[in-house]
């Protein structure tokens, strides 16, 4: 083998690069390389070592080294090659395929854990949603019937015989809403996808308002005020009655606990043509403008420090969204800090 500085010693002409040409094929053919490309001789400016360095560096991956063979003519030869990339690709085409296939396998198995681990997830945080949500729901009807009882008891309601027969009758309507969500619980269906299983039927919302006022005005802590304003006495809606009823006492709760010690509540109803609206109004603490997007999140509660003076699990506006939207319906609020809040619903007849 000749060395590449001999090139330069001994007159190179075009039989010789063609004899070249050939040898290179063979050895090429003998490797079993295909591949497509050019020998050629290129002339560079004198004193330009450093741009034929520049000029292979770059093109080295296509590029044979640049040989001199004409000092005076500063003549080089060179191996030049063609698609590099698609010869390459060519030859690696079975060892390339099977990394393809491997590293699909690796990211459709890391996809499928991620989504495994994701349902799990959220399948625990739906059953732990879900029985912090009964037993907040279940704290309610028991509230309304103590308070009840023991207004009977210290307050002399019992000789007062209207004030006794409308007490009893709260009682007893908020035992029966208990019973309903008791037996709900042992037959509710909690879908992965869907949520809670409505059972909808033909209710007047305007009595399940009216109902869930007069059970919130008895509250013994607190003067509560509840006005309900509407244009008609009576308002038909194909609803579930139960959900319904508690997303207004979710939304009368809130009222009432963060209000002071006086409490003012206004519900306005009105009836569109093609769905109902009422909004649940307060003059509470209200809510800054940068949680009350987060406030119907699952578990939220307005950050007020290391202590919460009102308690609670921060799952019942997120109840309230769901039950709203499985309806077909939407909520939104509108509050400002000192200033008290406005929940508004709307859903379609």
């Amino acid at each position: 083998m000749m060395a590449p500085y001999l090139f330069s010693q001994i007159g190179v002409t075009p039989a010789m690069i063609e004899e070249i040409n050939e040898k290179f094929a063979t050895a090429l053919e003998a490797k079993g390389v295909r591949a497509e490309y050019d020998v050629t001789t290129d002339i560079f400016p004198r004193d330009s070592l450093f741009a034929i360095r520049k000029e292979y560096r770059a093109k080295k991956l296509s590029w044979t080294r640049p040989i001199l063979i004409d000092a005076s003519d500063s003549r080089f030869l060179i191996v030049k090659f063609r698609q590099v990339w698609k010869n390459l690709l060519f030859d690696l085409g079975w060892q390339l395929g099977i990394a393809i296939l491997l590293i699909s396998i690796f990211i459709g198995s890391f996809l499928y854990l991620f989504k495994t681990i994701f349902r799990q997830n959220r399948l625990a945080e739906m059953q732990k949603a879900f029985v912090n949500n009964m037993t907040h729901e279940l704290k309610t009807p028991v509230s309304t019937v103590m308070t009840a009882i023991e207004a009977i008891q210290l307050y002399g309601v019992k000789n007062d015989q209207v004030k006794m027969d409308r007490y009893l009758a709260i009682s007893r309507r908020e035992l029966d809403h208990l019973s309903d969500m008791i037996d709900r619980v042992l037959q509710l269906d909690v879908d992965e996808r869907k949520g809670l299983k409505l059972d909808k039927s033909e209710i007047d919302l305007m009595l399940v308002l009216n109902n869930a006022a007069d059970t919130f005005r008895i509250n013994v802590s607190k003067e509560v005020k509840i006005s309900v304003n509407s244009s008609v006495p009576t308002l038909r809606l194909h609803a579930d009655e139960s959900h319904l009823r508690n997303v207004v006492n979710n939304l009368l709760e809130n009222a009432v606990k963060y209000s002071g010690d006086v409490v003012t509540i206004t519900i306005d109803v009105c009836d569109h043509s093609d769905y109902i609206e009422f909004s649940v109004s307060d003059k509470g603490k209200g809510i800054a403008l940068e949680y009350q997007k987060e406030i119907f999140g699952m578990f939220f509660r307005v950050p007020e420090g290391n202590l919460h003076p009102v308690k609670g699990f921060g799952i019942g506006l997120a109840y309230v969204r769901q039950v709203i939207l499985q309806h077909g319906g939407k909520i939104t609020v509108k509050s400002s800090p000192g200033k008290g809040s406005t929940f508004t619903i709307k859903i379609p007849k």
